[in-house]
């Protein structure tokens, strides 16, 4: 029985919009199936794979981040006559578990500071979203600074007791869940004419408004933190008085505050992050590394605009294209944006380039339903509304890697649904029909090339 191609399974799909696909021998490079290969689409997360082997080729595997404590003045019997400082460092994995450890130890050293509490945010730019286009509540595009807590997010837990409804604020991470007051909730009517969701930030606090009706029984979500230095210097300043040292209210600092170093927390290595970034996606991770190694190549302070230049140009190099050929534009690292492009030939040259750089062993494995024995996938997916994408390895049962990169976009639905909530109409049946297309791809690519 023939194996349908790609052209014949893409026109039986019917999926609306445009789309690109091309599969590479990884041995030889030679173009085993290409359509609309040339075509720039929006990647979504699968930019999450050029974004990894930039952070391990420019920052080293083994770069970890640091996390400071200062004292800005001298100790003496352990009184600190001056500020205390803490110093972030990017680290997008800090969580209030290490924070306290680290207040504890900051403790250990100092009993009494005479000056201020100085929340030093200065290694790298502030942030305050991913992709401002974004629904406001989603926690999935976070702000990006220097001192980052609990991939910048809060847990908004509630519990309806007869008419009433609780609510808490929580830097919740690894069981623990401290209050937090400098990100309220603020409960709106049932019947207001007001989003479900609404956000104010004031100069001391992040002010949520949340419509009654939507938090029934008890329950939880993530919210987006966009003040995340002010975040985490209340959290420690709380587990540095658990643990016996009165601090007051922290200063943001947006200049270095040096000192003698008291107590510091080290991330999980470059590799270790990426691997995880990879499986689970996580856009301040991509973004943190993308930055980080940025500044390594000389831009420190960027922003994302153009430290995703910066990462295409170094990106359209490993592939053997010219930087600035619309191969690759980058609007950040994460893959959060519609305006983000990638080509399906120059991700799989990428790819190709990258095989033996350790990338592909990184990436996570994927189940391939109906393979053959020996098939294996590791790839990379991306979904947004109206935009889904995948790009990786297929090892073949005959011991053939195959490289291949797809995209599916329908911008124009993207666009006319924008601002209708987090599951636009018609979305989630687009998704299901590429995704169905995606498996039938690979399928005919193992039984055809394999």
């Amino acid at each position: 029985m023939a194996v349908a191609d790609a052209a014949a399974l893409v026109r039986a799909a019917n999926l609306s919009g445009d789309l690109g696909l091309i599969v590479i021998d990884a041995a030889t490079g030679e173009t085993l199936e290409a359509l609309n290969a040339d075509r720039a689409l929006a990647p979504a997360s699968v930019a999450k794979l050029p974004t990894a082997l930039y952070a391990l080729s420019v920052l080293g595997p083994d770069a970890r981040f640091e996390t400071v404590v200062r004292a800005a003045g001298r100790v003496e019997g352990g009184r600190l006559q001056g500020d205390l400082v803490l110093a972030g460092g990017g680290d997008p994995e800090l969580d209030t578990e290490a924070l306290a450890a680290l207040a504890r130890a900051a403790a250990e050293r100092v009993g009494v500071v005479e000056g201020r509490f100085v929340a030093d945010a200065s290694a790298g730019a502030a942030i305050p979203a991913i992709d401002p286009t974004q629904p406001p509540e989603a926690a999935y595009n976070p702000s990006v600074g220097a001192l980052n807590l609990n991939f910048n997010r809060v847990r908004l837990a509630w519990e309806r007791r007869g008419g009433a409804v609780d609510v808490a604020v929580q830097a919740y991470a690894a069981g623990l869940a401290p209050p937090v007051s400098t990100v309220t909730v603020a409960l709106a009517p049932a019947d207001c004419a007001c989003p479900t969701f609404a956000l104010a930030a004031a100069e001391d606090r992040e002010a949520w408004s949340v419509r009654e009706s939507a938090l029934t029984g008890t329950g939880s979500v993530f919210l987006p933190v966009r003040a995340p230095a002010r975040y985490a210097a209340e959290v420690f300043r709380d587990a540095a008085g658990a643990a016996g040292l009165a601090l007051p209210v922290a200063e943001v600092s947006r200049a270095t505050v040096a000192g003698e170093r008291l107590a510091a927390h080290r991330s999980r290595t470059t590799a270790a992050m990426t691997a995880d970034m990879l499986r689970f996606s996580t856009n301040l991770t991509a973004e943190s590394l993308g930055l980080a190694a940025t500044a390594a190549l000389g831009q420190p302070g960027a922003d994302l605009a153009a430290s995703g230049r910066a990462m295409a140009d170094w990106a359209d190099g490993v592939a053997g294209g010219r930087p600035g050929d619309g191969g690759f534009v980058f609007l950040n690292h994460s893959g959060l944006s519609g305006e983000t492009r990638a080509t399906p030939r120059r991700m799989a040259e990428f790819l190709r380039a990258a095989t033996h750089a350790g990338l592909a062993a990184l990436t996570p494995e994927r189940r391939i339903d109906g393979a053959p024995p020996g098939a294996r996938l590791r790839a990379k997916t991306g979904t947004m509304d109206f935009v889904r994408g995948l790009a990786g390895w297929i090892e073949t049962p005959s011991g053939r890697t195959l490289v291949f990169a797809w995209f599916a976009n329908d911008l124009e639905r993207r666009d006319a649904t924008r601002g209708m909530g987090r599951r636009p109409p018609g979305a989630i049946p687009w998704r299901d029909r590429a995704v169905e297309l995606e498996r039938k791809l690979i399928a005919s690519w193992i039984a055809r090339f394999g």
